[in-house]
């Protein structure tokens, strides 16, 4: 485990910053000591060798923002979906070839940035999120997707480029 990240995660729980950046440390799993920060609002893992999310995740309750971009993750835990008041979350530059449903669940979701992973196909789901603002599909390998996701009554930037989609499913 790194030094520099444990000593980054004591400082954070002594002084209640809220904003954690744990960027580039070269951390292969999170510090389980970071759970024990449920006051964090913004954290940051992003350009790690992460390959897992732990479901101890859902811990950071309080958490607005997420950046997990730039690891080797290849799902995301369903424990994700009790962070009920995230808002911002990417998750570019992985390996993630499909999203699960419980991603819906994240109802106060603006920002989703996907750009850069494997997915093939998105749970007709995320029609549920409603306050949706920008959703980031670039550079996937999207053949199709559901037409509710385009009708998502606040998103007004949704980058498909660099897909090869067919089609706009509709039921």
């Amino acid at each position: 485990m790194n030094k520099e990240a444990l000593t980054l995660i004591k400082q954070v729980a002594k002084t209640g910053e809220t904003d954690l950046d744990l960027s580039e440390y070269g951390l292969k799993k999170l510090p389980d000591s970071l759970f024990e920060l449920s006051h964090l609002k913004c954290l940051s893992v992003n350009d790690n060798q992460l390959t897992d999310l732990p479901a101890e995740i859902a811990e950071l309750s309080n958490l607005r923002n997420l950046d997990i971009s730039d690891n080797q993750l290849l799902t995301l835990p369903p424990e994700l979906a009790k962070l009920s008041h995230l808002e911002t979350l990417y998750v570019e530059n992985n390996n993630l070839a499909m999203l699960g449903p419980s991603i819906a669940k994240l109802s106060n979701l603006r920002s989703l940035n996907l750009n850069g992973n494997k997915l093939i196909v998105l749970p007709a789901k995320m029609a549920q999120l409603a306050k949706l603002k920008e959703l980031d599909l670039s550079y996937n390998r999207l053949i199709s997707m559901p037409p509710e996701i385009v009708h998502l009554p606040q998103l007004r930037n949704l980058d498909l480029s660099g897909n090869p989609l067919i089609n706009i499913v509709s039921n």
